[in-house]
Order: C-alpha cells, then sequence, then structure tokens
C-alpha cells in the first residue's frame, strides 16, 4: 500500500514551473526518517502561500502527537492565510 501511494504521487505530471494558488500548510515532523526534510523543498516550490510546521515527532505525526496536530490544524482553520 505505501509503495502504490509513492507511486501514484511520483507518476503526477506537474509542469516545474507551476505555482498553485491556494495556501499550502507541511506539517513536519522533526524524527521522520521515512520522508526527508528536503520533501518539503518541492511545496515550498510549488504553492504560492507555502507554511512549514514543524512538529517534534516520528514520521506518524498525527498517531504520536494528536493533540499537537489538531491544535496546529485548529489555529489554521481560526486563521487562515
Amino acid at each position: 500500500m505505501f509503495v502504490h501511494r509513492l507511486q501514484f504521487v511520483r507518476s503526477s505530471h506537474v509542469h516545474p514551473n507551476t505555482k498553485y494558488k491556494i495556501p499550502c500548510y507541511y506539517l513536519q515532523a522533526s524524527d521522520d526518517r521515512l520522508v526527508s526534510a528536503v520533501a518539503m523543498d518541492w511545496f515550498s516550490g510549488h504553492f504560492e502561500s507555502f507554511h512549514l510546521l514543524q512538529v517534534q515527532g516520528p514520521h506518524f505525526l498525527l498517531q504520536a502527537r494528536p493533540q499537537e496536530c489538531a491544535s496546529r490544524v485548529a489555529q489554521i482553520l481560526a486563521n487562515p492565510a
């Protein structure tokens, strides 16, 4: 299943100069050993309104830190960019 998800993402054909106008909020796990911090570069380069939110924790951030993640999402919904 994980491999299928990665193949789906990789198969997306996005023009390298495409800039999306919708805001992007990226929850980045500080101790993620599966997704490199460099992965954030793609999102920051393709969204005009990019927001990096770092949370202390492992790859499965929503499971490991559900309260903090929920709080961050609630803040975003209350005060969108």
